[in-house]
């Protein structure tokens, strides 16, 4: 048995990632890769004090894209996001002509009683188990102390 939601659907990350910062910087928006977050202060002008191993920058706004280390950077802001961090299994493949020669993206198909979810990824596919509570290893030490500096 498998289920079909017409309106289901996934985002590339990196993708929309980037598609984001294309349109801040047609914006008047700086980016700042590599660096890392010490503090975060609020100014009573409401602009931020970001303090970082490369110096201080003054913000007008900030965007948290720290990816994984975001529930970190959020808690300098003095926010808590409930995100926790786990390891999850999938595979994908590399390309499948069947799957590049189509128009369109199949939809996701979930398999409850399988256990898995199947779909395209660039031109090939992922599949990836539902791990049960069991088997998926939730970082209870990185939700507690922070993920670890160099991880990913």
């Amino acid at each position: 048995m498998g289920l079909y939601t017409a309106s289901d659907g996934h985002v590339d990350p990196y993708s929309l990632t980037q598609a984001i910062a294309k349109g801040a910087r047609k914006y008047g928006a700086l980016i700042f890769q590599g660096l890392g977050v010490t503090t975060l202060n609020l100014r009573e002008d409401g602009r931020w004090v970001v303090s970082t191993t490369e110096g201080d920058i003054l913000a007008n706004r900030v965007v948290n894209a720290a990816g994984f280390w975001a529930k970190e950077i959020a808690k300098l802001a003095g926010s808590d996001l409930p995100l926790v961090p786990n390891h999850h299994q999938y595979l994908v493949t590399s390309t499948v002509p069947e799957v590049k020669a189509l128009k369109r993206e199949i939809p996701v198909l979930r398999h409850l009683e399988g256990s898995f979810y199947l779909r395209m990824e660039r031109d090939g596919l992922l599949i990836g188990p539902y791990e049960s509570t069991h088997t998926m290893r939730q970082c209870e030490d990185w939700m507690w102390n922070g993920v670890p500096e160099g991880m990913v």
